[in-house]
């Protein structure tokens, strides 16, 4: 929350939504990854509570999350503190493609319930979103000229 400070005092609340709600989106991605894992392990009919519970997760958890993050970062572009940078172009794709991932997360997720071996497709799309916002993670903490 350092960076808040460079931008001004416009930018702290933008900022913090931006950072919670990022923050949410990647334990509420990792929750339903390992969910998604765990699911794939054992016999599927021991398994429906766990494979609904990604469904939920990702419907309750990771649209609102992903949500507020994007609301927030528009939100600091609209107090003119990014200028075009390329560590915000990083933020753009993750979020941009992150976007259809997590509605085919949903989809995968919510048709799994009556399909259990999609559920491995739903931990390895949670994995590749988890990658994904790593990468981003990186960009925006570390901000590389890129």
């Amino acid at each position: 929350m350092i960076v808040a400070s460079y931008c001004g005092k416009t930018c702290g609340g933008p900022l913090y939504v931006h950072v919670v709600g990022a923050t949410a989106l990647f334990g509420g991605v990792l929750a339903v990854t390992i969910l998604a894992f765990a699911a794939s392990r054992y016999p599927p009919e021991r398994t429906l509570f766990a494979r609904r519970l990604t469904f939920w997760l990702t419907l309750l958890l990771v649209v609102p999350a992903w949500i507020a993050m994007r609301a927030g970062a528009e939100w600091v572009l609209r107090q003119g503190y990014a200028k075009n940078l390329g560590w915000e172009n990083a933020g753009f794709v993750v979020s941009d493609g992150g976007a259809a991932l997590i509605l085919l997360l949903l989809l995968v997720s919510w048709l799994a319930w009556k399909r259990p071996q999609l559920g491995r497709l739903v931990a390895g799309l949670g994995t590749l979103y988890i990658l994904a916002l790593g990468v981003a993670w990186f960009a925006m903490s570390y901000k590389p000229a890129w």
